[in-house]
């Protein structure tokens, strides 16, 4: 029914206000053309109650207006249509007005009674449209709770204090992996989930919100999940209140915040070490924005600059640079945020707040978030200790160098000056000697700006305590005076000696095994003080140039011992050689006159033993001056020495020993090849003479353009080589051979003589060559 009204009403209500009333007359007219075929068998009955359909229908179709027409139009038809006289009215008659008043009547009741029906039916109709958008919007709000608990990470819960019942929604299977079946749906059982460490602080926080009625509840706590595990959730309810102030509901939700919070301990845990890194790092670490306030810098910082926090943090970090250098230090800072560039290594000297300098090295990075730096962090490392062992220990490399080219007592001196001097950037120094057994301290070099009588005065002076000098060397420790006034205050005395700088002084021991024997003064020109380190490294430096000095006193000794030793070789040569063939040539040459005419041949054997020990006079006071002058050996032939060597031994000895050469064309060996041919020769010549007891030496050498041979060979009474090790004289002879690079061999036998061979290639000689050298064939033979 409600369907057929809906259907019948919804022409009605789109038509028109003349269709409306078109209708109507439409209805009449059907009605009168009905009536007029029923009229031969109704006559004159139901005239105007037939018009009753027109006014139903218009009624039903049309509303209440259309419908009093057709009412109308009904009557004054019914009355002028079907009884005579034909169209026109008969309300006279009574039975007529009756009739048309009660089709009036009637129709006029149906008019009314359609208009309460489509009133009611318009109500009922808005009631059942309200009512089906009210169950839309019902079933529109379900499904986005419904969408919304699905697509929630989470609880949506709801819980009644009253009984007790807690709603939770489905994401409490997926939050802690329980299933329908196995929850309770009240309180309790949530709170058995809770973590036994947090319950109490779970309670304490939902306690406080009630008590201070706070419609908002928000915690954060662990709950136990199927398998055993906890999980960090966060709660966040709204709390509804009776009149009295006690819950009666709580609807939240809850929520899975374990990755976060373990992300977040992590966070914590990372900040936790990059703190302790920060504040406990070696370096200086500071962290400036763009404007260069340090907003953090770690203890190392402070301690490096000597500022405490409050003086750094919030505040500008060129504080650090030497006035002069900040606008700089500025510009380069802020050209880094600019430029967008790393920035490399780089050294600088950065200014304490006592006002000491050090030099450190900078390295920086920048936090820069969504790629724009915000701020800097700076990594300084002090490089003043580096850099001043850099310092040291090239300056100390230098001083070895230069000390190894002072040969004297003096050069040593100068050098030890001249180096504290540029270490120290001093102005002057002097080295003093002291004489312990005259007490006397005396200048042995001086760098410095004096007058003739202020040298005069310091040439030679008393070890008292009137000077600096004297006090070291007695108390065998240094002086350092940090100024002027101090020097002066402590001795008056020095104060006529305007060559002393006006400033710092220093007066340092030489020390040798315990002993003073010199002492080193260093003058400044501004008043200074001098680090421990700094004093230890002086001291070192001036032990060094102690022992220099001594070696260098002890060398002048050895080499003064050396010539006494060698003076004393020459005197007792001259004595033993040349002295006895003078002095036995003196006795023959008085003895000829006298022996010429009595006895001729007597006297020609005499005169050729004359000429022979004038000879080996000759040969003796040559190898002296050889001796002498070693050079004189690389200059003359080998032959010739050789020649000068067996006139020696002949001279001496009443051994036969004859020289052989063979060469083509003899040339001088090299320098050193010259020498060890010559001292190897002398070696083994002297070795035959002393314990080969031999009636006849042979020297032979061979020269060509390839090699050099050089072999001696004697009928002495030899050796066992496998059995006698090979004595000084011998090993002698090898080394030099093998400095030479000269191949050396020597065989002998019992009562059989020895034969000692040395051979030396030229550098140009090619292996083929050497194969036939080597040939013992090819080498001269006795």
């Amino acid at each position: 029914m409600h369907i057929i009204q809906q259907f019948a009403l919804r022409p009605f209500q789109s038509r028109s206000f003349i269709a409306r009333y078109v209708v109507a007359i439409m209805s009449v007219l059907a009605v009168l053309v009905l009536r007029s075929f029923l009229h031969p068998v109704l006559g004159t009955r139901s005239q105007f109650i037939v018009f009753l359909l027109a006014v139903l229908v218009t009624a039903w179709y049309s509303g209440t207006m259309p419908a009093l027409l057709a009412l109308v139009l009904g009557a004054f038809i019914g009355n002028i249509f079907f009884d005579s006289p034909y169209f026109t009215l008969k309300l006279a008659n009574t039975s007529d007005t009756i009739a048309i008043l009660f089709y009036l009547l009637v129709g006029v009741v149906i008019i009314y009674l359609f208009e309460v029906v489509k009133r009611h039916e318009a109500r009922l109709t808005d009631q059942i449209t309200k009512q089906a958008a009210v169950e839309n919007a019902l079933r529109m709000s379900e499904e986005r709770f419904r969408l919304a608990t699905e697509a929630l990470a989470g609880v949506i819960y709801d819980w009644d204090a009253s009984t007790d019942v807690a709603y939770r929604s489905p994401g409490l299977f997926e939050l802690l992996g329980y299933h329908a079946g196995e929850i309770t749906n009240n309180r309790k059982w949530w709170q058995a989930q809770i973590h036994p460490d947090d319950f109490e602080r779970v309670q304490q926080a939902h306690q406080k919100s009630i008590a201070q009625r706070a419609p908002i509840h928000s915690v954060e706590y662990r709950v136990r999940h199927k398998d055993g595990h906890y999980i960090w959730v966060w709660d966040n309810s709204r709390i509804l209140y009776d009149a009295t102030g006690q819950p009666i509901r709580l609807i939240g939700t809850t929520l899975s915040v374990d990755e976060r919070k373990h992300l977040s301990e992590a966070l914590a845990q990372t900040e936790e070490r990059f703190r302790l890194a920060f504040e406990n790092a070696s370096d200086a670490m500071a962290i400036s924005d763009q404007d260069g306030i340090v907003v953090a810098a770690n203890q190392a910082y402070f301690q490096l600059y000597g500022y405490s926090a409050e003086e750094v943090v919030g505040h500008n970090y060129a504080i650090i640079y030497p006035e002069e250098e900040r606008q700089q230090s500025l510009e380069r800072y802020q050209k880094a945020f600019d430029d967008q560039h790393d920035l490399p290594f780089y050294d600088s000297v950065v200014r304490r707040k006592d006002g000491t300098e050090r030099t450190v090295e900078a390295r920086v990075g920048f936090v820069a978030p969504e790629g724009q730096r915000a701020y800097m962090l700076s990594v300084i490392r002090d490089l003043t200790e580096r850099k001043q062992a850099e310092k040291e220990i090239l300056v100390r490399y230098q001083l070895t160098a230069d000390l190894a080219h002072a040969v004297t007592v003096e050069d040593v001196g100068r050098v030890t000056v001249e180096h504290l001097i540029n270490y120290l950037d001093a102005i002057a120094g002097n080295l003093y000697v002291y004489h312990a057994g005259d007490n006397v301290i005396e200048m042995l070099y001086s760098k410095a700006d004096m007058t003739a009588d202020e040298r005069a005065l310091l040439l030679r002076f008393p070890a008292d305590s009137s000077y600096p000098m004297g006090d070291v060397v007695k108390q065998h420790k240094p002086l350092l005076f940090s100024s002027f006034e101090d020097r002066i205050a402590a001795y008056p005395l020095t104060k006529q000696f305007s060559h002393e700088a006006p400033g710092a002084l220093m007066v340092l021991p030489l020390v040798v095994a315990s002993e003073v024997f010199g002492v080193i003064s260093i003058m400044f020109s501004d008043s200074r003080t001098f680090t421990e380190s700094e004093q230890v490294f002086i001291s070192s430096l001036v032990f060094q140039c102690a022992q220099a000095i001594e070696r260098a006193r002890l060398a002048d000794q050895a080499r003064e011992l050396a010539v006494m030793h060698e003076r004393q070789r020459l005197a007792r040569d001259l004595h033993d050689n040349v002295s006895q063939l003078l002095f036995s040539s003196s006795v023959i040459s008085e003895m000829l006159p006298r022996l010429w005419d009595k006895q001729p041949e007597k006297a020609s054997r005499l005169a050729d033993q004359l000429n022979l020990m004038v000879r080996g006079a000759m040969a003796e006071m040559r190898t002296l001056l050889w001796e002498l002058r070693p050079e004189s050996i690389v200059q003359t032939q080998l032959s010739s020495l050789l020649t000068q060597l067996s006139y020696a031994v002949r001279a001496r000895q009443e051994t036969e020993i004859s020289v052989t050469i063979r060469a083509d064309s003899e040339f001088i060996l090299p320098p050193d090849v010259q020498v060890g041919f010559y001292r190897i020769a002398q070696e083994s010549v002297h070795n035959v003479v002393k314990h080969g007891h031999a009636a006849a030496i042979s020297i032979l050498m061979r020269q060509t353009d390839k090699y050099t041979a050089l072999m001696v060979i004697d009928d002495g009474q030899g050796f066992d080589t496998k059995t006698v090790g090979a004595g000084f004289g011998l090993r002698n002879m090898q080394e030099r051979a093998a400095n030479i690079g000269a191949q050396f061999s020597i065989k002998s036998r019992m009562g059989k003589g020895t034969r000692m061979r040395l051979l030396w290639m030229t550098p140009t000689t090619s292996d083929t060559d050497q194969l036939e050298i080597e040939n013992p064939d090819a080498t001269p033979q006795a």
